[in-house]
């Protein structure tokens, strides 16, 4: 009579096994961080909501622009649990999606449940002495004589939330605000953000 031997298992089920495995820990790894996560800072990411976008002065002469831009914006901490700063924020504003200008924008804190605002700030020429392609400058000129723009607003950005005396943790957050209509109603002169839009979204 021949002995009783139990079937080896195969290489190919030992692999998918531990595979397996390996799924199982990080799918229970996962869910404990973000279970973590919520418990010590909330869910909510900031909002984010352009209120005034004016051009006090426009002007193109020989492809050179003379211009400001300038921003206010709501951010509000959605979070009950958290305060959230931003200490390092990089403005940028894109025409057609090409850079007009960039600015460093001012450190925002704000406390669990409130808001304020931030302000962002362009001018041409800037102090650096920057100054946009001659290309973007002329496509603005063409839009200008007809008596429309239209910007959007990117903000760059290092958030901090701190929950207690101990807990923190950091990431970087990008905004956009888009379709930010500008009306020139007179050939020379500033324009006025027609007031459509103004939400931004926001990214890790």
């Amino acid at each position: 009579q021949l002995p009783n031997i139990s079937p080896q298992p195969s290489k190919g089920y030992e692999f998918a096994r531990l595979a397996l495995i390996v799924m199982i820990v990080l799918m229970v790894c996962t869910i404990t961080f973000s279970l973590f996560t919520w418990l010590f800072f909330g869910s909510g990411v900031p909002d984010f909501k352009v209120e005034s976008f004016n051009v006090p002065y426009f002007d193109i002469a020989n492809s050179t622009l003379k211009a400001r831009w300038e921003t206010n914006i709501t951010v509000k901490n959605t979070n009950q649990k958290s305060r959230i700063s931003f200490p390092h924020i990089q403005g940028y504003l894109v025409y057609r999606n090409r850079l007009v200008d960039a600015a460093m924008i001012d450190p925002l804190h704000l406390e669990g449940k409130t808001e304020a605002s931030l302000r962002a700030n362009f001018s041409l020429p800037d102090p650096r002495g920057n100054l946009p392609e001659a290309s973007v400058v002329d496509a603005m000129g063409e839009g200008r004589k007809i008596g429309i723009l239209d910007f959007y607003l990117r903000l760059d950005m290092r958030a901090t939330y701190v929950s207690g005396s101990y807990w923190s943790r950091e990431t970087m957050l990008r905004v956009i605000c888009g379709d930010l209509w500008v009306n020139f109603p007179a050939p020379i002169g500033g324009g006025t953000w027609n007031g459509t839009s103004g939400e931004c979204s926001t990214y890790y």
